[in-house]
């Protein structure tokens, strides 16, 4: 099946328990997200795709985004990964 046309690129953040289990906690999309500047503060050039961990450093660059959520590090680990939707 062809890959269809990009319709839109968002930044999703998800989150796992920590070992034993790496369960999903949630995703969650952070609605408004400047994919450039995530991407500068993570550090990930434009070519390549970006799924970055989170860390204490982290959370206030994603915070703005998070329509209430929390990360808690302490429960769980989190990462931001860039999404492309193709229809």
């Amino acid at each position: 099946m062809p890959i269809g046309e990009l319709q839109r690129t968002y930044v999703l953040l998800q989150g796992f328990e920590k070992d034993p289990g790496d369960a999903l906690i949630g995703e969650w999309e952070l609605r408004g997200a400047p994919l450039d500047a995530l991407r500068r503060h993570f550090g990930v050039p434009d070519n390549e795709s970006m799924t970055s961990p989170i860390g204490p450093d982290d959370i206030a660059a994603v915070e703005p985004y998070l329509q209430g959520h929390t990360v808690d590090l302490e429960r769980g680990d989190y990462f931001v990964t860039e999404v492309a939707d193709y229809w």
